[in-house]
């Protein structure tokens, strides 16, 4: 019985052992941050890369080589307090980073292993001293930098789970109060979780394991209710290849997070085709897969694809007959809220397009064409159009609310976009003087570091500078072909601007800083479509610019 969950996590795991010091003569000895100790590349190391210890537990395990794992644990655990802050926190960004997500992405891993036999009784006593120091941490601190949904869902199951292993009524009560802020940024209509400024997929299958996981814990049936109608969006928004297409997301990704589809599955019959469909996207590799991702979110998604594993085989052995995984039949639908809609069309030759836009998104077009052996593969994708000028400033539509529906019928959908400068920055050695200047002293204020990483959000994610140019995107389906029809708007004076600049037109670009973005899919360098292919400027007077796809 193939479960691609469990393969994938158990490459990851090799991994993971690579990345942790074993070198008991060294002082880094347990830290799973290789970058630090082995490369000496940085200045400290990133506290949640201590996460992948799980990993390693799993894999000797998983061979029955758990000989050597009371000791390098030991190291592991040394580790930890060395690292930890008086005040029980932990870095990963900047030194005295005091921000409690560092220490919700330990806290499960933390209890995981408090909970294992292969610890000895020292070393247990002293991992549940940092795991409450951690916890104690989070209850004085907050998140406020911005409304992400998948964040609060992680911070209210950790609490919960602290609280229910620890009889921590405190914990419990901060866990839930994470919740209710969770599905305050719930769409009931269209079943999505705001994250930042609107709706994303891939981090909603993050945001569906931290549910999915509580309401198991506590029995919360409309929880489960909840958990069931956004699964349903994320099965909406997949592609006809059991994938997600990353420029439909407001935060671009295409990772798939898989516990809470199997956890739904096992619990609710109907979820089965679901379960099948996001395995087989793992499976065929169309979704990235752990070990082909940074090592950061690898672990986060190997941990996840091991508890997939462990319910996946239960549930397929409870079946009389396996469930077999096959592309679902794409529909329409139109989100109007999230700005996202399909349209199924049927050519003449019988092989059916599912075309996909993003109205918010500034009119990303994504189109997936049925194979003659009615598989499907990506045939088109267009995210607007870039304009470079000289001043090296980079101004395109690809970013969240910079599109503005304007008509919408079954056969036409129309828009308008703004372009709006790209925000992505690179990081110089004078800044970075600058920001360890700032990370040893100012920032080491609670108030003053929150406060920071709000200006940091705005100047990378949130912030919007606009330019007098608008697109206007008109999808046209007619005859079972679909034809883009766009008109470049430019305002007065921006002619002379122009002058030496460059235009393209983009398959895949984003006009704002998103870390977890950009993972490769084999469909990125598959057929004959340009990444960028360049534009005349002489566009920019209101031209209409004929694109016929599918």
């Amino acid at each position: 019985m193939t479960n691609s969950y469990r393969t994938e996590a158990l490459r990851a795991a090799r991994i993971a052992y690579s990345y942790w010091q074993r070198e008991a003569a060294s002082p880094s000895f347990g830290c799973f941050d290789r970058q630090y100790w082995g490369w000496k590349k940085k200045d400290f190391a990133d506290a949640t890369l201590q996460a992948g210890v799980t990993l390693c537990v799993r894999l000797a395990e998983e061979t029955g080589q758990t000989a050597s794992l009371p000791g390098l644990l030991d190291g592991f655990v040394g580790y930890l307090e060395r690292i930890q802050h008086r005040d029980g926190s932990f870095d990963q960004v900047y030194p005295f980073e005091r921000t409690p997500g560092v220490v919700h992405d330990l806290l499960t891993p933390l209890i995981w292993l408090w909970r294992s036999f292969h610890l000895n009784t020292e070393t247990r006593i002293r991992l549940e001293t940092v795991i409450h120091r951690g916890a104690a941490y989070t209850l004085k601190s907050d998140e406020t930098h911005g409304e992400i949904a998948n964040h609060f869902a992680g911070y209210a199951w950790e609490l919960i789970n602290y609280g229910h292993t620890f009889n921590d009524a405190a914990a419990t009560r901060f866990g839930r109060s994470y919740l209710d802020r969770t599905l305050a940024l719930f769409n009931e209509r269209e079943g999505w979780f705001r994250e930042y400024d609107g709706a994303d997929a891939g981090y909603q299958t993050r945001l569906l394991s931290f549910l999915t996981r509580i309401a198991e814990l506590t029995g919360d049936e409309e929880l489960w209710g909840v958990c069931g109608k956004a699964a349903c969006f994320v099965e909406a928004m997949m592609t006809p290849d059991n994938a997600l297409h990353p420029m439909l997301g407001v935060r671009s990704t295409a990772l798939v997070y898989p516990s809470a589809f199997e956890r739904l599955a096992a619990r609710q019959p109907e979820f089965t085709t679901l379960a099948e469909r996001i395995h087989d996207g793992w499976l065929t590799g169309k979704t990235p897969r752990p070990s082909e991702i940074d090592f950061e979110n690898g672990i986060r998604i190997a941990e996840d694809a091991f508890e997939a594993a462990a319910i996946r085989e239960a549930r397929r052995a409870s079946q009389q007959a396996p469930a077999v995984a096959l592309a679902a039949d794409s529909s329409n639908f139109d989100f109007a809220d999230a700005g996202l809609h399909r349209r199924v069309v049927t050519p003449a030759d019988g092989r059916r397009q599912a075309l996909t836009i993003a109205s918010r998104l500034g009119g990303v077009v994504v189109l997936h064409r049925q194979a003659t052996d009615l598989s499907w593969n990506l045939a088109f994708e267009n995210s607007g159009y870039l304009l470079h000028f000289g001043d090296d400033t980079r101004w395109l539509v690809r970013r969240a609310d910079a599109g503005r529906l304007i008509e919408l019928a079954p056969d036409r959908l129309r828009l308008e976009a703004t372009f709006e400068q790209a925000l992505h920055e690179d990081l110089t050695p004078f800044k970075m003087i600058v920001l360890r200047i700032l990370n040893l002293t100012v920032l080491r204020s609670q108030w003053i570091g929150d406060l920071f990483r709000k200006v940091v959000v705005r100047r990378l994610i949130s912030g919007h500078r606009l330019l007098p140019l608008r697109l206007d995107r008109q999808v046209v389906i007619a005859d079972g072909g679909v034809t883009i029809v766009d008109r470049l708007i430019a305002g007065p004076g921006l002619s002379a601007r122009a002058n030496g600049a460059r235009l393209y037109r983009c398959r895949r670009t984003i006009a704002n800083h998103m870390a977890s973005s950009r993972y490769f899919q084999q469909q990125e360098i598959e057929g004959a479509q340009l990444w960028l292919e360049p534009v005349s400027l002489d566009v920019l007077d209101g031209r209409r610019i004929f694109t016929k796809i599918g």
